[in-house]
């Protein structure tokens, strides 16, 4: 198994994990405003526990791109979450 493959599964983990945080976060509250600034607030505490595991590792040349792909793919994966949520009756 290539690095290259354990990379991408270990963002899809990561994906999948905040998805599923957003969709619980989600089906905690009513209206739409209130899902939305749920997908916020999972977004930034996932963003800022990944800003402090960089730095803390040494952030190296690259990291404004990491943070830059990271939060995408963490917004992106709660905004399905938290989408998904919309689906769940009250």
């Amino acid at each position: 198994m290539t690095s290259r493959s354990k990379a991408g599964r270990a963002v899809l983990f990561t994906a999948l994990c905040i998805m599923t945080v957003g969709f619980a976060a989600g089906t905690t509250v009513r209206g739409p405003l209130e899902k939305a600034l749920q997908c916020v607030g999972v977004t930034a505490g996932a963003f800022v526990a990944m800003a402090v595991v960089l730095f803390v590792r040494g952030p190296g040349n690259l990291f404004p791109i990491v943070l830059v792909i990271g939060g995408g793919v963490l917004f992106l994966g709660a905004a399905a979450g938290t989408a998904g949520s919309l689906l769940v009756p009250k």
